[in-house]
């Protein structure tokens, strides 16, 4: 049975580009992989060389990826495979290379006859807290906690969720909430977060200063932040808030869900 690799192009665009997914909710089957029932399970570890200020780029297809900082150096990934066979198991591949700036990783899935995917790998990754992120999945959530580095996280089904972050985030779903906390919003800072199906929820550090800029297509948006704050285009749909006079900013999207924005202290 031979192997696939995911696609080298962002999963979100690829389905944005079908319209029908856009419109449905992850139910409607846009993303289907095939059915199959999880008898078999495994799990393998790897440990691998990585620096402060190195990159990580993790691209799966069907699995949760999570990962945490940690103070060492050095990169430990966990990888949990689930499938229908102790067969599909050994034709799951997680491969790991060293990249001239960190590690790439990538997962190969045993093709089913009709075209889908079967089984699935759930990553868990300890990192030092100051490394920049590349995730991305297809079906399946993504967690960061702890890190201070720029961040690129994408899915198409899944939420998205980042706490403790320092750092640029560009977070993309399709179906799936979206939660981030940000330390603080600094003066250079460009913060991008986008879905379709999902609310978005935002907590900002006291310090902040910058603009965010929320707007929901069939939704509301919802800023409670702290005496000071200028808020400029006020709808039921739309807001602009300044904070300070700092010139970060901050977009915040969605189609059909609420987005709500507050201080860390509220």
């Amino acid at each position: 049975m031979s192997h696939t690799d995911l696609p080298t192009g962002s999963p979100v665009g690829a389905v944005r580009r079908l319209a029908l997914c856009l419109a449905l909710p992850a139910t409607a089957g846009c993303a289907a992989t095939g059915s199959w029932t999880p008898n078999a399970e495994e799990t393998e570890v790897f440990t691998e060389e990585f620096r402060a200020g190195e990159r990580l780029d993790l691209r799966n297809a069907n699995g949760r990826i999570q990962v945490a900082a940690w103070e060492r150096e050095g990169a430990e990934i966990t990888a949990r495979k689930v499938g229908p066979s102790e067969s599909s198991l050994a034709e799951m591949d997680v491969d790991i290379r060293r990249t001239s700036d960190g590690l790439r990783v990538r997962t190969r899935y045993p093709r089913r006859k009709w075209g889908g995917r079967s089984g699935s790998v759930h990553f868990t990754v300890r990192i030092p807290e100051r490394a920049d992120l590349r995730l991305e999945s297809v079906n399946g959530p993504i967690e960061v906690e702890g890190v201070t580095g720029d961040v690129e996280a994408q899915t198409v089904n899944g939420h998205l969720r980042l706490s403790r972050h320092l750092g640029n985030v560009n977070a993309q779903t399709v179906n799936g909430r979206i939660e981030c906390e940000l330390e603080q919003l600094r003066d250079d800072d460009r913060h991008s977060f986008r879905t379709v199906n999902g609310r978005v929820s935002l907590v900002l550090g006291p310090e902040s200063r910058g603009t965010v800029d929320a707007r929901a297509v069939n939704g509301r948006v919802v800023m409670e932040l702290a005496d000071g704050a200028n808020v400029e285009a006020p709808t039921r749909r739309r807001k602009a808030v300044r904070l300070g006079d700092g010139s970060g900013l901050c977009r915040v999207r969605t189609i059909n869900g609420a987005i709500h924005v507050a201080h860390a202290d509220n």
